[in-house]
């Protein structure tokens, strides 16, 4: 992998750097700090996995670090009064996220940080402040059932969390800061169906809360089943068909979920 060299010292003529492209893309760790008067900073597209040496240059404007391998907590940004342009996203195992809820630090959280939030633009003086947020939350994942598995109704999902300590919890039970729910759905085949309730023999096809799994706890990093199969309709799409994760949360919960993986 190709790395990262910026060894100019002190040199206050420079005051923008784009990384650019390159294959093998460009990989490990950037230090700023040689270069006081900087503006403009650009490496997107590659594979850094750490930047620092910017965060009291007080002359940046625009530091642009999108997909690249960074990790760990945001960049801070407190030390760069005249910033107006700073686009940043760390990598994550929990795929592709539509939500209410937010993405902060590497985890999914509710949405009560003040700071900045993984893969926006925003500018000086007007970071959003979350922390006034409450009610229900949501996160919608979606990953594809391949038409090579056929009409199988079985996929295994793993869920890594800190700060739960209830864990998932069934639908009866009701949402506080300490739990949250999982359900399941096929669009156009069920409706959200229950991680933590057993699964029927059958059941009106179309009915939310119903069980797809074994009606034990789910616990942090271990693989569970998810069972969508049900006696009194056809069986699933043997198309390439979506499924649909949706994790719900409430105002104050504690949890950060670091990894979803779905096989």
């Amino acid at each position: 992998m190709a790395g990262i060299s910026l060894i100019l010292q002190n040199n206050p003529t420079v005051t923008g750097i784009n990384c650019g492209s390159s294959s093998p893309k460009l990989g490990g760790t950037v230090n700023l700090s040689a270069f006081p008067n900087l503006t403009q900073f650009i490496c997107q597209n590659n594979d850094i996995t750490s930047i620092s040496g910017y965060e009291n240059n007080a002359n940046l404007q625009d530091i642009r670090l999108t997909n690249n391998k960074i990790s760990g907590s945001l960049p801070s940004f407190t030390g760069t009064p005249n910033l107006t342009t700073a686009v940043y996203n760390a990598t994550t195992s929990l795929g592709t996220l539509t939500s209410e809820l937010a993405f902060f630090d590497n985890a999914l959280v509710y949405p009560s940080v003040v700071g900045n939030m993984s893969g926006a633009v925003y500018k000086a003086g007007t970071v959003p402040d979350y922390s006034a947020l409450s009610g229900t939350k949501y996160l919608y994942r979606r990953f594809l059932h391949n038409a090579s598995d056929g009409s199988n109704s079985q996929k295994n999902i793993t869920i890594s969390w800190t700060g739960m300590t209830s864990g998932f919890v069934a639908n009866t039970t009701a949402l506080a800061s300490q739990n949250a729910y999982i359900h399941i759905k096929i669009p156009e085949s069920t409706g959200y169906r229950d991680l933590l309730v057993a699964a029927p023999t059958s059941y009106t096809q179309f009915d939310d809360n119903v069980g797809c799994g074994d009606g034990a706890a789910i616990n942090s990093g271990t693989a569970k089943t998810i069972n969508m199969r049900n006696q009194s309709w056809p069986g699933l799409p043997s198309s390439d068909t979506n499924w649909l994760v949706r994790i719900t949360a409430t105002t104050g919960w504690t949890g950060r979920i670091t990894q979803i993986t779905v096989a």
